[in-house]
């Protein structure tokens, strides 16, 4: 018999959930005809052997129930533990015995009674209450229950979300809730991991970003929190936090992250530098107090976040100072309605880059009013923009409290970042005219505090050298590039003496077969054969080395050490000098990280070079070619020098930023992978809220039963519990964040902390019902479905075995499938012989059937 005749035979069938409906009724007046008339059945649940056994009992001895016993009534009330245990049913069905409950703890030491069979919660009709005069089976059963599908859905819409089932009162055998303990040994867990709501000693960051900080004001949905603003009354400051906490784990959201205290020093009143037209910044102030903002308009690194910070704390405001942020946007286009609005509070927010197109039209006008509304309730707003790209209509409505600003004077700047450095004393050197051309440039601020730091950690007065190293060692790197001197017999050609230089940049420190072959990996893809014949024409590996003036000791490669930061300012060069080239540059740099046959310690080196690279230049391209190249067994390498860069106080921001948008917009499924394993790791832990926003996307742009994702997701529920419960709740209320709320659902379910952790929270009402209903979903999702039937299957595995409560999640599913729409994956288990209704998915059955008769009957009377 074929396998879709043998789940006919048990009432459960492949078919679609609606022919199953249409269908029920005439199988189960069929089943009535042959119970009067047919003599010989098919046994459903036999053991396969090829064919199932035909069973032919006597016409003279029919199976009947033992008159001695009683005859009880199953009523709507009657608790699950005291539903009659089933003994032998009709011929004319399977014989189905020893039903238990839905919790294996019920009277363990109880002898089996010999009662009469019952209905399981419903008939074929539907019809509730005592069956004297047929046999019910569990095939009938399932038949009745399907056959109710269409009047329980119609019940359910006409009851809507408005009142939701708390958990059935289903206790274990000593009288304690079900859901008391729901992981054998959990006691032994930490407290943070048990207790989703504990403190988290063992996992918390102390740092002063003010993620952290922002975080833990946020009020939790169990906590009854009342939060007031300095002076400003609980108005504008309690809107804004519940504003905060329904956006945080959503869409767009902008974070508040506070302002390092080495920031704050430098806009003090002994140390900062004002602008070289000091009107700029007195015109600024004056915006920014009559409108609530101002714009500086500037390119980064000539010391804009510095002056917007003087701005904001010098402001004449009560109370006084300012609580002084730094804004991170995580949004798809800029939006007023995400900016804070906190009285008492100032704000920087970097506008430099603008994602992929304009904002909307209206953006600077409700900038204006932002600004206004922010100047008479106590909040105010600077805004660091590029020339290049604040421009466009929609930016017309600024202009009026728009500034430029220019550098700060860059000699009177160096003069005060030394004091600040403790080295006063080389103040004098400035006067030196080696200095001059420097001063006559005037660098921006960036760079001028970039000259105090090597003046002040240079080891003695070599002024020429001091200025060779802040020009990026421009002469002496010209010498290694264009040679002088004729080339000698057994040299290398100018060009294969350059592809040296450049991977000796690459590859400082590392091993000099690293760098040879580096070096030779970039002449082939500039054409140049490097075959035996080729290379063994060529200069010897000493001499190569020479003409690039590259020194080893031992293993190791290294240029000049004695020209600090030589190395990188060598790639620099490389991308300054060749900007035509870079996406060959950038290609051939991360093949010689990816290249396996390198060192992996070598290849971290070329990562860490890259990403240096990238955040000064601001490149977001490289960073992209980091992701999408290393694959396989070097990713791991992007994945540690992005957590490193993404944690770093200086270029933290900028990194985050990108993974950000990688996860909205990611080029590849390599990408995807880079950032789900960044957002698990050591960012996950010691900032939660970006690595969930970030992971969030990631996991829309995955399939379901991702591991990737699933690992990340089970490292996360492990550090930082609480932060996951109330994300993925968040999530999965949102209907616009369905499909990458239940990928991260089923990720956390695919492992078995992450079972545990929802299994845990389910016992909360709310919880409980995202939990049926996320199942729910993931069952008629036709993409989920096979990922869903394999995690399904282990969970009754795991169950089985005790690394899950058994009893725990048989009562979850059981509301799961409650609904008989849902029922149809069931039908994969019934393969399993005669013990199907003792087997965990036949306890989960039983228990569903009993639930949706019960429910029927409470609404009819």
């Amino acid at each position: 018999m074929d396998s879709d005749r043998d789940r006919d035979e048990i009432g459960i069938s492949g078919r679609s959930s609606e022919e199953y409906r249409e269908s029920h009724s005439e199988e189960a007046d069929e089943s009535l005809r042959n119970s009067e008339g047919r003599r010989s059945f098919r046994n459903p649940f036999a053991r396969p052997s090829g064919r199932m056994e035909e069973l032919t009992p006597e016409p003279e001895t029919p199976l009947q129930f033992m008159p001695e016993a009683p005859d009880p009534i199953i009523s709507p009330a009657t608790p699950v533990g005291e539903l009659p245990h089933l003994t032998t049913l009709s011929v004319d069905d399977a014989a189905v015995s020893g039903v238990e409950p839905a919790s294996s703890e019920i009277a363990p030491q109880q002898s089996r009674q010999e009662t009469p069979s019952r209905d399981l919660g419903e008939g074929l009709n539907g019809t509730p209450g005592r069956v004297d005069d047929r046999h019910v089976t569990l095939r009938e059963a399932l038949a009745g229950s399907a056959g109710n599908a269409r009047q329980d859905e119609a019940a359910e819409r006409e009851e809507g979300d408005a009142k939701r089932r708390v958990p059935h009162p289903v206790q274990s055998h000593g009288g304690d809730p079900l859901m008391a303990d729901l992981v054998p040994g959990a006691e032994t867990q930490e407290p943070g991991y048990l207790n989703s709501f504990s403190q988290q000693s063992a996992v918390t960051d102390h740092e002063t970003d003010a993620q952290d900080a922002a975080e833990s004001r946020l009020p939790r949905e169990s906590e009854s929190t009342s939060l007031t603003g300095q002076n400003y009354g609980s108005g504008p400051f309690h809107q804004a936090v519940n504003q905060e906490v329904n956006n945080f784990w959503k869409g767009d959201f902008v974070r508040q992250v506070a302002i390092p205290r080495e920031d704050l020093a430098a806009c003090s009143e002994h140390r900062f530098v004002a602008p070289r037209d000091p009107g700029q910044l007195e015109e600024a102030s004056r915006h920014l107090a009559s409108q609530g903002v101002v714009i500086l308009s500037a390119s980064p690194g000539n010391g804009r976040r510095t002056a917007a910070l003087r701005l904001l704390n010098t402001l004449e405001v009560t109370p006084r100072p300012l609580e002084l942020f730094d804004l991170e946007p995580e949004w798809s286009k800029p939006s007023i309605d995400r900016l804070p609005k906190i009285g008492g509070q100032g704000y920087v927010l970097d506008l430099s880059e603008l994602p992929e197109g304009d904002p909307d039209g209206r953006f600077g006008r409700d900038l204006a009013n932002y600004g206004n509304d922010g100047r008479k309730k106590g909040w105010f707003l600077v805004i660091l923009a590029s020339p290049k790209e604040w421009k466009g209509a929609w930016v017309e409505p600024t202009l009026e409290f728009t500034v430029g600003l220019s550098s700060p004077d860059a000699k009177v700047l160096v003069k005060s970042e030394l004091r600040a450095r403790s080295s006063g004393d080389r103040v004098e050197w400035l006067d030196d005219p080696v200095f001059t051309g420097i001063w006559q440039s005037n660098p921006p601020a960036q760079e001028s505090r970039r000259l105090a730091r090597i003046i002040a950690e240079a080891k003695q007065r070599d002024l020429a050298k001091i200025v060779d190293e802040f020009r990026g060692w421009h002469d002496h790197i010209e010498g290694l590039l264009n040679r002088r001197e004729p080339r000698g017999q057994g040299d290398p050609s100018l060009l294969s003496m350059r592809a040296t230089v450049w991977a000796g940049a690459l590859l400082h420190g590392g091993q000099f077969r690293s760098v040879l072959k580096a070096a030779d990996a970039l002449l082939e893809d500039l054409e140049i054969s490097r075959a035996s014949a080729e290379v063994l024409a060529d200069a010897t590996s000493s001499r190569r080395l020479a003409a690039a003036k590259i020194s080893t000791y031992g293993e190791q490669a290294f240029h000049e050490q004695d020209k600090h930061d030589l190395a990188p300012a060598i790639l620099q060069n490389l991308w300054e000098e060749f900007p035509t080239q870079r996406e060959l540059l950038r290609s051939w740099a991360v093949s010689v990280a990816a290249d396996l046959t390198v060192p992996e310690e070598d290849a971290r080196r070329v990562t860490k070079m890259l990403l240096h690279l990238a955040t000064v230049r601001r490149d977001g391209d490289i960073l992209d070619s980091i992701g999408t190249g290393l694959v396989g067994r070097r990713r791991q390498l992007a994945v540690e020098a992005l957590t490193a860069a993404a944690l770093d106080s200086q270029i933290g921001a900028y990194v985050r930023h990108r993974l950000y948008l990688w996860a909205r917009n990611p080029s590849s499924e390599e990408t995807i992978k880079l950032v789900t394993e960044v957002c698990g790791g050591e960012l996950g832990v010691k900032k939660p809220g970006i690595a969930l926003t970030r992971l969030r996307w990631a996991a829309g742009q995955s399939p379901f039963g991702s591991r990737p994702v699933t690992e990340a997701l089970r490292r996360l529920v492990e550090a930082r519990p609480a932060e996951v419960r109330e994300a993925v709740g968040v999530w999965l209320d949102d209907d616009k964040l369905r499909i990458q709320a239940l990928v991260v659902f089923l990720a956390l379910a695919s492992s078995e902390s992450g079972a545990a952790f929802l299994l845990r929270n389910a016992e909360e009402e709310s919880d409980r019902r995202r939990f049926v209903e996320a199942w729910q979903q993931l069952l008629t999702n036709e993409d989920a479905r096979e990922a869903v039937d394999s995690q399904l299957t282990k969970w009754g595995e795991l169950a089985d075995r005790g690394a899950l409560r058994r009893d725990a999640l048989v009562d979850l599913l059981a509301d799961v499938y409650e609904p008989a729409i849902y029922r149809n994956g069931l039908s994969r288990f019934f393969a399993d012989g005669s013990d199907f209704v003792e087997s965990f998915w036949g306890q989960v059955l039983t228990e569903a059937i009993v639930r949706s008769k019960r429910r029927r009957e409470g609404r009819t009377e």
